[in-house]
Protein backbone atom coordinates (compact mmCIF):
# COMPACT_ATOMS: atom_id res chain seq x y z
CA UNK A 1 0.00 0.00 0.00
CA UNK A 2 2.68 2.64 0.67
CA UNK A 3 4.80 1.57 -2.10
CA UNK A 4 1.76 2.57 -4.70
CA UNK A 5 -0.19 5.34 -2.26
CA UNK A 6 0.02 8.32 -5.30
CA UNK A 7 -2.13 5.32 -7.31
CA UNK A 8 -4.13 4.94 -4.43
CA UNK A 9 -4.87 8.38 -3.82
CA UNK A 10 -5.78 9.02 -7.71
CA UNK A 11 -8.24 6.79 -7.33
CA UNK A 12 -9.97 7.51 -3.63
CA UNK A 13 -8.66 10.37 -2.16
CA UNK A 14 -9.53 8.80 1.50
CA UNK A 15 -6.08 7.27 0.36
CA UNK A 16 -4.09 10.08 1.53
CA UNK A 17 -4.66 9.54 5.40
CA UNK A 18 -3.40 5.85 5.35
CA UNK A 19 -0.02 6.05 7.42
CA UNK A 20 2.53 3.41 7.74
CA UNK A 21 2.06 2.52 11.52
CA UNK A 22 4.64 3.56 13.99
CA UNK A 23 4.38 0.55 16.30
CA UNK A 24 3.01 -2.47 14.51
CA UNK A 25 2.53 -4.46 17.76
CA UNK A 26 0.48 -1.66 19.25
CA UNK A 27 -2.27 -1.95 16.31
CA UNK A 28 -5.45 -3.15 17.58
CA UNK A 29 -6.31 -5.45 14.97
CA UNK A 30 -3.80 -8.62 14.20
CA UNK A 31 -1.89 -7.80 11.17
CA UNK A 32 -1.60 -10.31 8.45
CA UNK A 33 1.85 -11.99 8.39
CA UNK A 34 3.10 -10.46 5.59
CA UNK A 35 2.11 -7.43 6.41
CA UNK A 36 3.76 -8.23 9.33
CA UNK A 37 7.41 -9.17 8.16
CA UNK A 38 7.11 -6.26 5.61
CA UNK A 39 6.97 -4.08 8.81
CA UNK A 40 10.13 -6.32 10.82
CA UNK A 41 12.08 -6.44 7.36
CA UNK A 42 14.48 -3.93 8.91
CA UNK A 43 15.11 -5.58 11.90
CA UNK A 44 17.88 -7.49 12.39
CA UNK A 45 17.57 -11.29 12.53
CA UNK A 46 18.47 -13.27 16.29
CA UNK A 47 22.10 -14.04 14.57
CA UNK A 48 22.74 -10.23 13.59
CA UNK A 49 21.24 -9.38 16.89
CA UNK A 50 23.97 -11.10 19.79
CA UNK A 51 26.73 -12.41 17.10
CA UNK A 52 28.87 -10.08 19.35
CA UNK A 53 27.30 -12.44 22.82
CA UNK A 54 27.51 -15.81 20.63
CA UNK A 55 30.82 -15.14 19.33
CA UNK A 56 32.12 -14.70 22.57
CA UNK A 57 30.58 -17.76 24.25
CA UNK A 58 31.95 -19.95 21.30
CA UNK A 59 35.42 -18.76 21.72
CA UNK A 60 35.29 -19.43 26.02
CA UNK A 61 33.74 -22.73 24.92
CA UNK A 62 36.46 -23.80 22.50
CA UNK A 63 39.23 -22.59 25.00
CA UNK A 64 37.57 -24.92 27.88
CA UNK A 65 37.48 -27.66 25.78
CA UNK A 66 41.07 -27.04 24.31
CA UNK A 67 42.52 -26.80 27.86
CA UNK A 68 40.38 -30.33 28.61
CA UNK A 69 41.96 -32.08 25.98
CA UNK A 70 45.31 -30.70 26.68
CA UNK A 71 45.07 -31.33 30.11
CA UNK A 72 43.91 -34.98 29.33
CA UNK A 73 46.78 -35.72 26.83
CA UNK A 74 49.11 -33.88 29.75
CA UNK A 75 48.07 -36.59 32.18
CA UNK A 76 47.91 -39.81 30.03
CA UNK A 77 51.81 -39.01 28.73
CA UNK A 78 52.75 -38.63 32.48
CA UNK A 79 50.89 -41.78 33.07
CA UNK A 80 53.24 -43.60 30.06
CA UNK A 81 56.50 -41.67 31.00
CA UNK A 82 55.90 -43.70 34.90
CA UNK A 83 55.79 -46.84 32.90
CA UNK A 84 58.46 -45.91 30.73
CA UNK A 85 60.84 -44.99 33.53
CA UNK A 86 59.94 -48.82 35.07
CA UNK A 87 60.99 -49.98 31.83
CA UNK A 88 64.66 -48.57 32.02
CA UNK A 89 64.90 -49.71 35.07
CA UNK A 90 64.42 -53.26 34.02
CA UNK A 91 66.73 -53.08 31.61
CA UNK A 92 69.23 -51.44 33.93
CA UNK A 93 68.80 -54.57 36.45
CA UNK A 94 68.99 -56.75 32.87
CA UNK A 95 72.15 -55.48 32.29
CA UNK A 96 73.70 -56.10 35.67
CA UNK A 97 72.42 -59.89 35.86
CA UNK A 98 74.14 -59.92 32.43
CA UNK A 99 77.72 -58.95 34.26
CA UNK A 100 77.05 -60.59 37.28
CA UNK A 101 78.93 -64.24 37.96
CA UNK A 102 77.43 -63.65 42.28
CA UNK A 103 74.18 -65.91 43.78
CA UNK A 104 74.31 -62.95 46.05
CA UNK A 105 73.81 -60.08 43.32
CA UNK A 106 71.55 -62.40 41.00
CA UNK A 107 69.57 -62.30 44.33
CA UNK A 108 69.89 -58.94 44.70
CA UNK A 109 68.37 -58.08 41.20
CA UNK A 110 65.46 -60.84 41.72
CA UNK A 111 64.62 -58.56 44.74
CA UNK A 112 64.71 -55.65 42.66
CA UNK A 113 62.65 -57.07 39.45
CA UNK A 114 59.85 -57.85 42.35
CA UNK A 115 60.32 -54.93 44.13
CA UNK A 116 59.63 -52.58 40.41
CA UNK A 117 56.53 -55.19 39.86
CA UNK A 118 55.34 -54.16 42.96
CA UNK A 119 55.57 -50.46 42.58
CA UNK A 120 53.98 -51.03 39.10
CA UNK A 121 51.00 -52.80 40.97
CA UNK A 122 50.86 -49.68 43.39
CA UNK A 123 50.98 -47.05 40.67
CA UNK A 124 47.82 -49.56 38.56
CA UNK A 125 45.98 -49.93 41.72
CA UNK A 126 46.00 -45.89 41.93
CA UNK A 127 45.53 -44.92 38.75
CA UNK A 128 49.09 -43.92 38.58
CA UNK A 129 49.86 -45.63 35.29
CA UNK A 130 46.95 -46.72 32.48
CA UNK A 131 46.54 -50.64 31.85
CA UNK A 132 47.88 -50.08 28.47
CA UNK A 133 51.16 -48.92 29.70
CA UNK A 134 50.87 -51.84 32.01
CA UNK A 135 50.93 -54.22 29.36
CA UNK A 136 54.06 -52.39 27.63
CA UNK A 137 55.72 -53.33 30.75
CA UNK A 138 54.75 -56.82 30.74
CA UNK A 139 56.77 -57.88 28.27
CA UNK A 140 60.45 -56.37 29.67
CA UNK A 141 59.43 -57.57 33.13
CA UNK A 142 58.78 -61.18 31.76
CA UNK A 143 61.72 -61.34 29.63
CA UNK A 144 63.75 -59.98 32.58
CA UNK A 145 62.62 -63.03 34.72
CA UNK A 146 63.70 -65.24 32.13
CA UNK A 147 66.49 -63.75 31.52
CA UNK A 148 67.24 -64.44 35.39
CA UNK A 149 66.59 -67.89 35.22
CA UNK A 150 68.47 -68.63 32.11
CA UNK A 151 71.48 -66.85 34.77
CA UNK A 152 70.43 -68.71 37.56
CA UNK A 153 70.71 -72.03 35.51
CA UNK A 154 74.18 -71.23 34.00
CA UNK A 155 75.42 -70.06 37.47
CA UNK A 156 74.24 -72.57 39.50
CA UNK A 157 73.43 -75.79 37.39
CA UNK A 158 69.78 -75.68 38.02
CA UNK A 159 67.87 -76.82 35.26
CA UNK A 160 65.23 -74.06 34.30
CA UNK A 161 61.48 -75.62 34.09
CA UNK A 162 60.84 -77.90 31.37
CA UNK A 163 64.54 -78.70 30.76
CA UNK A 164 67.18 -81.26 32.38
CA UNK A 165 70.40 -80.38 33.78
CA UNK A 166 71.81 -80.63 29.92
CA UNK A 167 69.25 -78.47 28.51
CA UNK A 168 67.49 -80.96 26.83
CA UNK A 169 63.57 -80.81 26.96
CA UNK A 170 62.75 -82.89 29.38
CA UNK A 171 60.36 -85.72 28.59
CA UNK A 172 57.44 -86.94 30.45
CA UNK A 173 57.07 -91.06 30.88
CA UNK A 174 55.68 -92.82 27.89
CA UNK A 175 57.16 -89.87 25.89
CA UNK A 176 59.99 -90.02 22.98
Amino acid sequence: MHEYRNELVNENALAASVRRPERPEEILFPLHRGARAFYEREKPGFLVLYADSLALFLSIVVLLVSGLWHLRLRLAQRRKDRADMYNVEIVGLVDRLRRTDDPDELEAVRQGLFDIFGRVMDDVAEDRISVESFQFFAFPWEMAICAMRHREWLLGGVAPAGRNAKGAAARKPGQK
